[in-house]
């Protein structure tokens, strides 16, 4: 049984297990149940990956760790609005509020889901915010082929923290096992002189990880998969040709698990950033030869051979390409007495039922989605359109509100089609890219990608935080979010019509309106809400931030920045963070980090009713009886001529 099933069987034991409830904090048994956070890194951590070690801690630092221990951020791939493409074993994490574990491929979850209904399994889905879509690549994902076996070597905390090399040539004995290797794959180097069979790369292990040919996956704590082949083995006893045996991990008491095997006869050892969480033994070259060429070669993204030599992203046949010229290109609608729906220019208002369309802070992309029925008149056929995936939609009032392509139909119910459609933000999550910014300011680099995909930006702050930043085969959403994360954090972006916005979240104001009557003048929609819902929360409040580093097992603790008021007032609860200070100022990230966890948790929700030509978006700021919030999330629906939304709201703060 691997990582994924033992994660979702514990955890569906632990919710089907009466002893056990939702309790903030919690971390089991001893505390009487879980929080959400906890209770998924539990089940993993329990499963054999040590994600708990690795950092977690609560929702905000989960998509840290657990893609330090391997996975994959695959939020762009799956529809967040329901749930298709998500598969069983899949974390789902709301870096603000919550985290679940996907039970089943499609997004049913098991979850620690509140204190009054505890910690649940076979939970329908739902978008709960979800930021991160995380997945553990078992059973051959990151190649072609499928591996012969996944036999998982955990290797204890703290090992494997730096690599050495050996030379090649040093291997004379062709009667050997290693000797056999090279008759059999040859002996080959990449540019740099690294030994390579295949696309792996030619490593020296003790047998605890195998025997010379063996496939090895070497999972790091900084992220990092070395996919590499058994070429040597480490010796473990004294001998006269080795002086400095290995224990059963590695050399010096197993602190270097990792040898590279190069043509080097003379050169400083290759840095490593991390230790050891695991190595996994998926087969042989000699029963499997075509499987070492059926992933991508690890390789070092910067700094290979120490600080003296930067690495370079070399573009052969950089283009522009238009992310969708045929959407893009259009002229703006007119002007429209009601609200009106085109399909490829085509008036469709009459025949398009249950109209919808939401946005979230929390991912880029808006949906809409809207229902046709369908008819076996023959007479009727011509003269009604069908839309088709692909088709594009806008959407109009007094000026056009939205736009954007057909994604999928479903036409599998006798009566309807039912139609799921998706602005330009989704091409964003979906479109990969390689991208090095040598210090250009966070306003310049994305003026850069936009330039590159023929994106109009119609609005874009000030942004002077300069970026130094290779970004290797990632989404351009996930480079937007991160150069903005870097210029402190608190910006949004999304797509409007006339292109794409970048801007400060606060900065928008929202005053949705409508009239109770033709005759009577617009009132501000939030004093007529309905459905309203209010809470607020401990959960996932901090009042102290310590700050650490390490170095060669040495900790430091570098400052503490508390929050004295929070304190007295709520009790002592304190967050350790651990960064490089040579990377980050320790204050700042202290300050920072308090000043976004030392508060209440606090959920605002409610329905309005707006005129039809008002349009509240997520990330807008809107006033509520003196206090500013900010909308989370907004979900609109047309029904009967009127226009209903419900508003999720956080307190600005």
């Amino acid at each position: 049984m691997g990582y994924i099933d033992t994660a979702v069987n514990w955890a569906v034991q632990i919710a089907n297990d009466g002893s056990y409830a939702y309790v903030w904090g919690g971390w089991g048994k001893s505390d009487g149940g879980y929080d959400c956070g906890h209770f998924v890194i539990d089940a993993y951590t329990k499963a054999g990956i040590d994600i708990k070690g690795a950092g977690a801690t609560f929702t905000g630092d989960m998509p840290k760790a657990f893609m330090q221990c391997g996975f994959q951020n695959v939020t762009g791939s799956v529809n967040l609005s329901t749930g298709a493409g998500m598969r069983k074993g899949d974390v789902l994490v709301n870096s603000a509020k919550h985290a679940a574990l996907v039970q089943r491929d499609g997004g049913i979850t098991v979850e620690a889901w509140c204190s009054k209904c505890g910690i649940v399994a076979d939970k329908a889905y739902r978008n709960d915010g979800w930021d991160y879509v995380l997945r553990y690549p078992e059973n051959g994902e990151s190649g072609g082929l499928k591996p012969q076996r996944e036999e998982v070597i955990s290797v204890p905390s703290g090992l494997g923290k730096y690599y050495t090399y050996m030379n090649w040539n040093t291997v004379t004995n062709m009667d050997t096992a290693q000797g056999r290797l090279i008759q059999a794959a040859g002996k080959h180097y990449d540019s740099n002189g690294y030994g390579i069979v295949g696309n792996r790369y030619a490593l020296a292990m003790t047998s605890t990880f195998g025997k010379i040919g063996d496939y090895v996956d070497v999972y790091m704590s900084d992220g990092r998969i070395i996919h590499g082949i058994l070429a040597d083995e480490k010796s473990q006893v004294y001998c006269s040709w080795d002086h400095n045996p290995a224990n059963k991990w590695g050399h010096d008491n197993g602190q270097c698990i990792v040898e590279w095997v190069t043509n080097w006869k003379g050169h400083d050892n290759p840095p490593s950033n991390g230790s050891v969480l695991k190595v996994v033994n998926l087969g042989n070259y000699f029963e499997y030869p075509e499987y070492a060429s059926s992933t991508e070669s690890y390789m070092y993204s910067a700094n290979a051979y120490g600080d003296e030599k930067e690495a370079v992203v070399v573009w052969n046949n950089r283009v522009k390409e238009n992310i969708h010229k045929r959407l893009q290109d259009l002229p703006p609608i007119p002007p429209q007495e009601k609200l009106t729906l085109f399909a490829n220019g085509k008036d469709i208002t009459e025949i398009a039922g249950n109209l919808a369309w939401k946005n979230s802070l929390y991912e880029l992309a808006t949906s809409m989605s809207f229902e046709t029925a369908k008819t076996d008149a023959a007479y009727l056929k011509d003269l009604i359109y069908v839309p088709q995936v692909g088709d594009i939609i806008r959407m109009a009032t007094n000026a056009e509100i939205f736009r954007g392509v057909i994604t999928e139909v479903d036409d599998g119910d006798k009566d309807s089609n039912k139609y799921t459609i998706h602005d330009l933000g989704c091409y964003l999550n979906k479109t990969t890219q390689t991208y090095q910014f040598k210090n250009i300011t966070a306003a310049d680099a994305i003026k850069e990608l936009c330039d590159d995909l023929v994106i109009s930006l119609v609005m874009l702050p000030e942004l002077t935080t300069n970026i130094n930043q290779i970004y290797f085969d990632k989404t351009i959403s996930s480079i937007l979010s991160d150069i903005l994360e870097k210029c402190g954090g608190g910006y949004n972006y999304d797509f409007v019509p006339e292109g794409l916005r970048v801007y400060k979240v606060g900065e928008l104001v929202a005053y949705p309106e409508f009239r109770v009557a033709s005759n009577v003048m617009k009132g501000f929609s939030p004093e007529y809400k309905g459905n309203m819902s209010h809470s607020s929360s401990m959960e996932e409040m901090f009042n102290s931030v310590k700050v650490t580093s390490e170095k060669d097992n040495v900790y430091t603790e570098l400052v503490v920045k508390q929050n004295r008021e929070l304190i007295d007032n709520y009790g002592f609860l304190q967050k350790v963070i651990k960064i490089d200070p040579e990377k980050e100022s320790a204050e700042m990230v202290a300050q920072k980090t308090l000043d976004e966890s030392s508060r209440l948790k606090e959920n605002y929700s409610f329905e309005i009713i707006e005129m039809y030509d008002s349009y509240t978006r997520a990330g807008e700021v809107i006033e509520l009886d003196g206090i500013r919030y900010v909308i989370e999330s907004t979900d609109h629906s047309f029904k009967d001529g009127w226009h209903f939304d419900k508003l999720e709201l956080k307190k600005l703060n």
